[in-house]
């Protein structure tokens, strides 16, 4: 159950990254390398210097709804502030109860920041904003730098732009990921017997009826990368609590 909010009413019941997501996409769709690929992809214009278009006519982006892409640079500044949001999940991660540590989250969730900072910082408009529109760069050192880092990123933009795609949803499935395929099922029929598979994360907040712990041996719990310590091995141990006290009637 995803929450709401009074300002919207109860009616909405969707997740709020619904919210949210229109700068990010924004950014994407109208994003200068996107364009050139499903222009080229979709209505061969222009499919590379030296061939001729294939449309008779060609009309660019005059027309609705192709006007529409000189808002890439209000996009992006759409998309900085969510950029933000996510660098400051992505530090909060390495807390884990004020202390600092380092789980594969943390480190998935920073490198989607980095490759969603390429991404940004790299494009046409980001260059653009920090010095493209100068004559001259006389007395502007700073901009220069921020110039040239720009150009730097943007030499391989479309590899920023791809790599970013794909961390995004290796983030959502990593700190999101599904708690069972029951709800794609739908309702099970009365004579058919299902099974439910979760992790121990997934699992939490949830009880079944019947609860199998799967490979509950010595060095899967508690993991043998995880008993360094007496703190990593008490959350071990609180992590197998979790699991023992998601039956009901038989465990």
């Amino acid at each position: 159950m995803h929450p709401t909010f009074p300002i919207i009413g109860d009616w909405y019941n969707l997740s709020p990254a619904f919210l949210i997501v229109g700068s990010p996409l924004a950014f994407r769709v109208t994003c200068y390398y996107y364009r050139r690929s499903y222009y080229r992809a979709f209505f061969w214009s222009p499919p590379a210097c030296t061939v001729p278009d294939a449309r008779a006519k060609y009309s660019g982006e005059t027309r609705f709804p192709f006007n529409l892409q000189n808002l890439h640079r209000y996009a992006l500044y759409l998309a900085i502030p969510v950029l933000a949001i996510l660098w400051f999940d992505a530090i909060g991660a390495f807390s884990f109860d004020g202390r600092f540590g380092v789980g594969l989250g943390s480190l998935i969730m920073i490198a989607n920041v980095v490759l969603l900072s390429g991404y940004t910082f790299g494009c046409h408009a980001a260059r653009y904003l920090v010095g493209g529109y100068l004559d001259s760069f006389h007395g502007k050192s700073l901009r220069f730098r921020l110039w040239s880092w720009a150009n730097q990123l943007n030499a391989r933009h479309s590899r920023w732009a791809w790599f970013s795609l794909f961390s995004v949803m290796l983030t959502d499935l990593t700190l999101d990921p599904p708690a069972s395929t029951q709800d794609l099922a739908g309702p099970p029929l009365m004579e058919e017997d299902y099974l439910i598979l979760s992790t121990i994360h997934s699992a939490k907040g949830c009880e079944w009826d019947v609860v199998y712990v799967i490979h509950a041996a010595d060095g899967n719990i508690p993991s043998d990368m995880a008993t360094a310590s007496e703190e990593e091995i008490e959350e071990e141990r609180r992590l197998f609590y979790v699991a023992l006290t998601r039956a009901k009637d038989f465990l």
